[in-house]
């Protein structure tokens, strides 16, 4: 898979905001979209399901079938739909096997969720054209969901990209 497509895939992994995507309203500009709260979106549920139990499948439980996907690293092109998510997620489990996903914050606003998770795993299948290397990484990731209808219906994602590829590249 090309070197976008697979920074594609870790960023989905845990899905975050991406530079050049149009600014989400702030609670400040007083804009709603007049969607039900987000409290009823199990993030956690859905960071194991996927990625801690290796079960791309289970995307369908979490994401709209139409789900809009941002740039989700700097040089990958966003995408759309849950068959994209599941091919993201299985690269991402091909390429690190025993990966790991932690939540370390979930902040919610009317039909916005925004999460900080942290990646971790050990390289054993080509990622972004880079040889297994046997080493464990560490990445962390941003995300900003639009919930609609209890699934996710937009993203936008930003992963450090630039932390990980020094992890595997270095001597």
């Amino acid at each position: 898979m090309a070197r976008a497509g697979l920074f594609a895939a870790l960023s989905l992994a845990v899905l975050g905001v991406s530079a050049g995507c149009k600014p989400l309203p702030q609670v400040a500009d007083g804009q709603s979209t007049g969607a039900p709260p987000t409290e009823s979106f199990d993030y956690t549920a859905y960071i194991d399901a996927v990625y801690n139990k290796h079960d791309p499948e289970a995307v369908d439980r979490f994401f709209s079938p139409s789900v809009k996907i941002h740039s989700v690293a700097p040089d990958a092109d966003g995408g759309e739909g849950t068959a994209y998510l599941k091919d993201l997620a299985k690269n991402l489990i091909a390429a690190f096997p025993d990966v790991k996903l932690t939540v370390d914050e979930v902040i919610r606003d009317k039909d916005r969720l925004a999460a900080r998770v942290t990646l971790e795993g050990t390289h054993r299948g080509e990622f972004a054209g880079i040889k297994p290397t046997g080493k464990k990484v560490k990445a962390a990731n941003f995300a900003v969901y639009r919930v609609q209808g209890g699934k996710i219906a937009e993203v936008w994602s930003l992963t450090d990209v630039a932390a990980l590829t020094r992890q595997l590249t270095q001597k």
